[in-house]
């Protein structure tokens, strides 16, 4: 069972949800949090398991649909409660309602993505801006602040997963 939890074996596991979730991204998320549940592929493997109904177990990490964000968000929240805590992919729409009522006194910290993100096999990016939301429990410290700490962040290399083509890649390079 230990070495289940070895990075290797974290990021092939992960990688379950791949219809959904780009590889460079469950790569950057097994490398930034120690995953050792996933509900949604759960769900798959046992077909009585209901993501939304029952307990998560550990650090979850979770991709919802994102017409479904609101619900998985709150599931999120009461597991947090419980001890599992969790890691959102999530559209990064700072002024929805179940953002101002969940999401910032809630979570731990958002980090939202600089860089565009596509699900696999799809020619254009996903429309809205993603970010990552993680509830890990706040501290005594934290529980006042009206909102969590969001940090803009761009993982290494996901360009090369994007665009294969110069020109493409010339679209979003850094100019000095």
């Amino acid at each position: 069972m230990e070495e289940e939890n070895t990075p290797k074996q974290r990021v092939k596991r992960s990688f379950a949800d791949t219809e959904t979730t780009p590889g460079w991204l469950r790569e950057f998320v097994d490398q930034n949090f120690v995953i050792t549940f996933e509900p949604q592929s759960y769900c798959q493997m046992r077909k009585d398991y209901e993501p939304l109904v029952h307990d998560w177990a550990g650090f979850s990490f979770v991709h919802p649909p994102h017409a479904e964000a609101q619900l998985w968000v709150e599931k999120a929240a009461t597991e947090s409660a419980k001890g599992n805590h969790s890691v959102l992919l999530l559209p990064a729409v700072f002024n929805a309602v179940y953002w101002r009522e969940i999401v910032y006194p809630r979570a731990t910290e958002v980090r939202v993505f600089t860089c565009p993100v596509k699900m696999p096999g799809a020619k254009k990016q996903i429309v809205s801006q993603m970010c990552l939301v993680i509830f890990e429990g706040r501290s005594e410290e934290e529980k006042d602040l009206p909102y969590p700490p969001i940090f803009p962040i761009e993982p290494a290399g996901w360009d090369s997963h994007y665009y294969v083509r110069a020109r493409n890649r010339a679209r979003f390079s850094k100019t000095v």
